[in-house]
C-alpha cells in the first residue's frame, strides 16, 4: 500500500507537466507527443488523486497499527 501511495503521488505530480505539453503543441498546431490515453490517465488522475490518496493512507494506518498491536501481544505472550 505504500508503494502505491507513492506512486499515486507521483502521478498526480506528473499530471500538470502532461497538461503542458499538449496546451503547448495544440497552441503551435503540432500534433500532441503526449498520447491520448496518457491525457485521459492523467485527467482521472487528476479528478481522484485525493480519493485514492485517501483510501491508501487509512489502509496504511489501519495495517501498521494492527501490525504493531500484533507485536505487543506477541512480547505479551513471550513473557507471561
Amino acid at each position: 500500500t505504500s508503494t502505491l501511495f507513492v506512486m499515486t503521488i507521483l502521478a498526480w505530480l506528473m499530471v500538470p507537466a502532461l497538461k503542458q505539453i499538449q496546451a503547448e503543441d495544440l497552441a503551435k498546431g503540432q500534433a500532441s507527443r503526449v498520447d491520448r490515453r496518457s491525457i485521459e490517465f492523467a485527467n482521472w488522475v487528476d479528478d481522484h488523486a485525493a480519493t485514492v490518496l485517501t483510501y491508501e493512507f487509512v489502509i496504511m494506518l489501519v495495517s501498521g497499527s494492527l501490525a504493531m498491536g500484533l507485536d505487543i501481544l506477541q512480547e505479551k505472550k513471550g513473557k507471561g
